[in-house]
């Protein structure tokens, strides 16, 4: 498990370095208009889910499994609508509650869910919501 986790680590790292490199939110360059189209990065989302498949990354909980594997949910900690950010620093892998909460709940609760989160993983440089003054 562990060889498993370095393996996706690593190609998680590789994937960052390619976002970072390329900047928020552009994927592949239209041919026809010649600039760079607003994309999500669906290969950093699927590996994110892969190296937390086992627990909700602020809560704990256990992901539950499906007849084709486990159900989890992505979170971005600054909305995509505002930074087309698919970094592994703003993407939270979490349970379908939690996902409810950092979008629905009071700033206060959202607060204490990221205060978990840094404290759960504090080797993580996760991007700063608008919630945290």
């Amino acid at each position: 498990m562990e060889q498993c986790h370095f393996l996706l680590d690593k190609e998680i790292e590789e994937l960052n370095e390619k976002i970072k490199k390329i900047g928020p939110g552009r994927g592949k360059v239209n041919q026809k208009k010649q600039e760079y189209e607003e994309k999500r990065d669906r290969k950093m989302i699927v590996k994110m889910k892969l190296r937390y498949n086992k627990e909700c990354q602020v809560c704990g909980a256990a992901h539950f499994e499906m007849k084709n594997g486990v159900y989890s949910e992505v979170h971005h900690l600054i909305s995509w609508a505002i930074g087309h950010d698919d970094s592994k620093e703003n993407l939270v892998v979490v349970c379908a509650n939690c996902h409810k909460k950092f979008d629905h709940a009071k700033d206060e609760e959202k607060r204490t869910m990221y205060e978990r989160l840094k404290s759960r993983f504090p080797g993580i440089n996760y991007r700063i919501p608008y919630y945290i003054n």
